[in-house]
């Protein structure tokens, strides 16, 4: 299926800009949001480019204290401080700690980041209290949902106000799909830009690549039978930025990108049922947490999956430490990894 959707997206890329922005926002159910929307190259590129534009004097990022190492440093390269809160087993944060950690600061920027299905923190950033908590203390709400992007149909266009930053990605976890994300935001970015050809055509031998992968792979494999591997010890996740197409050197997503990314959209329901069969065929147990079913990585009992278990995040400017080193967090996205 998943070079299925990447034909399907291929196809797509053909059709005028606008309306595969059109059908992008229709399958997601966002078309009716009066916030600006604009399409960026990666999640990264997303952050560090809105981070610029909120950038005052002063200002301090507070981020979650476990998430991965590029979203400190994409704060960090706009040139902002840093301050983390901390997260309890589930991944939710300790609202008391932020209200603390803000307490007197002239200019935050407060990051939640929900991922392994947690929720949070994004109810009560929306619930009365918190909004008003936000307005007396002039705060700037990230949302990053680079695990969660189908969680934009749950939020409400009442909560999309000001002073907010919503970020998802499409950077295949939830999905296949190549690098990507969306914003919501009325906070401009004045030197926002199309897609350079040199991107473009980058992306485009990576798209090539994942077509025939699978293809190949399919001679040698059975294509119903699951990714099992064994729970070996993994280096911890860790991204230095230096690469193409990982660094912070860019701006708007291609036609592309966001085309593959609908057709992602569209088999959402497919993977939603492997992700079932995952789960009747004992390959996986997860742990309840709220938003597991639609989240591309969960906790799960240790000795309940052979699924290739996640790396632990490094913690930022360590790339061989970790707070979570034995987080027993594993692959639930629907789709075997290629």
């Amino acid at each position: 299926m998943p070079t299925c959707q990447y034909v399907l997206g291929s196809l797509l890329a053909l059709l005028p800009y606008r309306l595969i922005v059109a059908l992008f926002k229709n399958r997601l159910n966002i078309q009716k949001i009066s916030l600006p929307i604009r399409f960026y190259f990666s999640g990264r590129v997303a952050l560090y480019r809105m981070a610029l534009a909120c950038k005052k004097a002063n200002t301090l990022a507070i981020l979650p204290d476990y998430i991965c190492n590029v979203v400190p440093k994409a704060f960090q390269e706009a040139g902002i401080h840093l301050s983390s809160y901390p997260t309890d087993q589930y991944f939710e944060p300790s609202i008391q700690a932020i209200q603390q950690i803000a307490k007197d600061q002239p200019s935050v920027l407060l990051c939640l980041a929900p991922i392994m299905g947690a929720e949070g923190g994004i109810a009560w950033a929306f619930s009365p209290e918190g909004k008003r908590w936000r307005s007396q203390n002039n705060i700037t709400l990230f949302i990053d949902l680079s695990q969660g992007i189908s969680r934009l149909k749950q939020l409400k266009s009442s909560d999309l106000g000001q002073q907010l930053v919503l970020m998802a990605s499409f950077n295949n976890k939830a999905f296949p799909s190549v690098m990507g994300a969306l914003v919501i935001s009325d906070i401009d970015d004045p030197s926002f830009k199309a897609a350079s050809n040199f991107e473009q055509q980058a992306l485009a031998k990576q798209l090539v690549k994942r077509i025939i992968q699978p293809i190949l792979s399919r001679a040698r494999k059975p294509a119903d039978s699951y990714s099992l591997e064994s729970n070996a010890a993994n280096a911890f996740e860790y991204s230095y930025c230096e690469q193409f197409p990982y660094t912070f050197q860019h701006s708007a997503a291609s036609k592309l990108q966001i085309a593959i990314a609908t057709a992602g959209l569209w088999f959402s329901r497919y993977y939603q049922w492997c992700k079932q069969s995952y789960i009747q065929k004992g390959l996986i147990n997860p742990q309840a947490t709220p938003f597991y079913h639609l989240a591309p990585y969960v906790l799960a009992e240790p000795m309940s999956t052979r699924l290739r278990k996640k790396a632990a995040y490094a913690y930022h400017k360590q790339p061989h430490y970790s707070l979570r080193p034995d987080t027993p967090s594993y692959h639930f996205k629907g789709f075997e990894d290629q």
